[in-house]
């Protein structure tokens, strides 16, 4: 057997019969022979390496999209390496960088700065804001806001806080364009600027209004800490104040009481990022390709009909 018969058994099985794949692979087992991939991609010119870039790893729900996005890049035999920008748009840029000469392709998740993209690029895919020359996955922020809102006022409430996210984030950006034209037709409330936070929402809920009978949380981090900071001071949710959150990520259903909220698709659209990377020709040799989806409410404990109580009590 030749050393290009044994290095196709191991690097592109297809092309050998399944006799011989299986005695390469007994002897590779024997010596103990592991592929190093930077050497083969090297020679091959492919590394089999999808780079992901998040913005923050410390908030859960971007874990849920990588682990989606993984899961399908190793169902398609690829590698995904997540590296973290921690919002910072030039650590951004030197991460797209360092990955334009082996990767097989980028992911961004929520990008921070408008991507530039050079001749011989790999293919890029943009989660949660479109950029030029990539492809993107969204989702349909109006949607979100106004599955709130209907649920909330569907409960009777007049006296609505949204909790408006930091201008930093193009997410809030984005949505607090959404609440200001809403608001212009069924008046609400907008706060200022919080941490996206479980201390975020501690400070909310420390220069909550007593006529505020129900808060939009810009996702469930949020609302736990807002629901928690009411209970110290004495005010119960949802008797007194309705809190609905954003996002569904797992604790939600465990908070006390178990938070309303509206389940984002994150696993959908991590295995969507994949598939636009892989199965479609780039968006800078093509048509620029927009999937858009679309949150679901989940209602628990959280929210209920506002208490009737004499104009003249305050909290």
């Amino acid at each position: 057997m030749t050393v290009s018969t044994a290095s196709r058994a191991l690097n592109r099985p297809e092309l050998v019969r399944d006799e011989t794949r299986q005695r390469v692979e007994q002897a590779a087992r024997l010596l103990g022979y592991v592929p190093n991939k930077m050497a083969r991609a090297v020679v091959t010119g492919r590394s089999d390496t999808i780079v992901f870039v998040i913005p923050d790893l410390s908030l859960g729900l971007f874990h849920t999209v990588a682990a989606a996005a993984q899961q399908e890049a190793r169902r398609r035999k690829l590698d995904l390496l997540v590296a973290d920008s921690m919002g910072n748009a030039d650590r951004e840029a030197g991460l797209v960088e360092g990955a334009r000469g082996y990767a097989e392709g980028i992911i961004l998740l929520w990008p921070q700065a408008d991507f530039e993209p050079q001749p011989g690029d790999p293919p890029v895919v943009s989660i949660g804001r479109q950029v030029r020359g990539a492809h993107a996955v969204l989702l349909d922020q109006t949607h979100v806001l106004e599955q709130q809102l209907v649920h909330l006022r569907r409960l009777g409430h007049e006296r609505i806080l949204y909790a408006d996210g930091l201008e930093s984030y193009g997410a809030a950006r984005e949505r607090r364009r959404v609440a200001e034209r809403l608001a212009a037709d069924a008046p609400f409330e907008l706060s200022e600027q919080f941490e996206m936070t479980f201390e975020g929402g501690v400070a909310l809920a420390d220069s909550l209004d007593p006529s505020i009978t129900a808060v939009i949380a810009f996702i469930d981090n949020q609302a736990l800490g807002i629901i928690q900071r009411l209970a110290e001071r004495g005010i119960r949710v949802p008797d007194d104040v309705s809190v609905i959150g954003n996002n569904d990520v797992m604790w939600a259903r465990m908070a006390n009481p178990a938070i309303t909220t509206l389940h984002t698709p994150y696993e959908a659209m991590g295995r969507a990022a994949v598939s636009l990377l892989l199965d479609t020709e780039p968006a800078d040799r093509g048509a620029q390709i927009v999937e858009t989806f679309r949150s679901e409410l989940v209602v628990r404990g959280s929210t209920a009909p506002p208490r009737r109580t004499d104009p003249e009590v305050t909290r």
